[in-house]
């Protein structure tokens, strides 16, 4: 898979335009940012590329992998 092109903040970008007026935006973005992050982690993508495409250390994407009981690690 070709990953060049890809980046969380540009996908949430276009995302967080639609956000009704009121709502926290950066909270918004946020919770988009890690619902992505999730579903990546769901799907075994490697933690390394989370951590660089997401902006986010190694550890916080392991802390959300803990905090959320996502275990898929190879064995």
């Amino acid at each position: 898979m070709d990953n060049s092109d890809f980046n969380i903040d540009r996908l949430l970008f276009y995302n967080t335009e639609t956000i009704e007026q009121g709502d926290s935006r950066t909270q918004a973005y946020e919770e988009g940012k890690e619902s992505i992050i999730l579903e990546m982690l769901r799907i075994n993508y490697d933690v390394n590329e989370i951590a660089e495409l997401s902006h986010k250390t190694i550890s916080e994407i392991y802390a959300l992998k803990l905090h959320y009981g996502i275990y898929n690690d190879e064995k």
